[in-house]
């Protein structure tokens, strides 16, 4: 999948370029001021040097500029910079020129004078195609890799289970097992897509019902179990009894765990351990679940942003998944009105949990 998934006006990087450095200036203020990470360029070569050295989202070019003018910004933009946006704003508009404009694609041609506000628009309508183009490359990715790999693997272990003359395979057992981890990992995708969706859309509602998570946890145990045999890993399970009155919504919470377990699997050497702790909360009253596992190689400062969209592990090479996982964790966490929390602990062990409060004020 894509390696961006901005969520708010802060993530988006905006470049304005024009030689009236009053404008510029102004026009980047106006931005900053409604939450986007912006910079200014006051020619057209600082301009161009501004795009060579770091990524925007977007850019707003004048036109009309001495030296390099907003041209040579579209056609520079145009070559190098695919995923970069343009908006051209001119106080010369011609014929010549908006055609121009459509020939570099750009996504909008804005003639001086204009109101702010109609420039926030445009920047919006910008925005909204970008994410939308994203979340349909995010689907083939998923299409093409995610699913296709662990599919084609379902579909050789259950070839293996019966043999060509119709006899059961004495490692029919075995192949289940595969076949069973498999489907698992292609449900657990498209669990984590669409609740990654839901939270772009920014309706991931919590239906909070009393819950007993222990239930939800030997359950997933239960499910799981073939995945952490395979890798030789011993699990282990520590479960106290929730607080009176504990609730949640069952299936996020689920999902929740289940992303939990599946991580410390993944990334757990072979022939490791793995602990699912599920305590009463120290402080305000509610439920912690933590899941540790050994083998851990990160370095303390690894772990700022391991919560974010599309981050993963400088160890994962050659692991399969999303990088949505930990981000779901967080978000479901935070739906309830608790917190996700990642801690290195003594030995080479990790922990990454979630608090839920007793009663959610979300």
């Amino acid at each position: 999948m894509s390696q961006e998934a901005p969520s708010s006006s802060s993530d988006r990087r905006i470049l304005v370029v024009d030689d009236e450095a009053r404008l510029a200036m102004s026009l980047a203020a106006l931005l900053r001021g409604v939450g986007y990470n912006v910079e200014a360029a006051t020619s057209g070569p600082d301009g161009l040097a501004k795009i060579r050295e770091t990524p925007f989202d977007l850019v707003i070019t004048d036109l009309r500029m001495d030296t390099i003018d907003g041209f040579d910004i579209m056609h520079h933009v145009a070559s190098h910079c695919p995923n970069t946006a343009l908006i051209v704003i001119t106080g010369h508009a011609s014929t010549e020129s908006a055609i121009e404009a459509l020939h570099q694609r750009v996504a909008d041609y804005i003639t001086k004078p204009f109101e702010f506000d109609f420039l926030r628009g445009s920047i919006e309508k910008v925005f909204a195609r970008q994410e939308a183009d994203r979340l349909r490359r995010d689907l083939v990715s998923m299409l093409s890799h995610d699913i296709k790999v662990p599919l084609s693997s379902v579909l050789g272990f259950a070839r293996l289970i019966v043999q060509p003359d119709g006899s059961v395979s004495p490692r029919a057992g075995e192949c289940a097992e595969y076949v069973v981890t498999n489907c698992q990992r292609i449900l657990a995708m498209l669990d984590n897509y669409l609740t990654n969706t839901r939270l772009e859309e920014g309706k991931l509602d919590t239906l909070l019902l009393p819950v007993d998570p222990r239930d939800t946890i030997e359950e997933l145990v239960t499910v799981m179990g073939p995945e952490f045999r395979r890798k030789g890993l011993s699990l282990k399970v520590e479960l106290d009894s929730p607080p009176e009155g504990f609730q949640a919504d069952e299936p996020l919470l689920c999902r929740a765990v289940a992303n939990l377990m599946s991580n410390a699997a993944k990334y757990t050497p072979q022939g490791g351990a793995v602990v699912v702790r599920l305590k009463a909360s120290t402080g305000a009253p509610g439920v912690e679940i933590e899941v540790t596992n050994s083998g851990c190689t990160l370095e303390e400062s690894a772990l700022a942003g391991i919560f974010e969209r599309y981050t993963r592990r400088s160890s994962a090479r050659g692991i399969e998944g999303s990088g949505l996982g930990l981000h779901i964790v967080r978000s479901i966490a935070e739906a309830h009105g608790g917190r996700a929390y990642a801690r290195l602990l003594p030995g080479d062990w990790i922990a990454f949990g979630i608090r839920l409060p007793l009663n959610p004020e979300v």
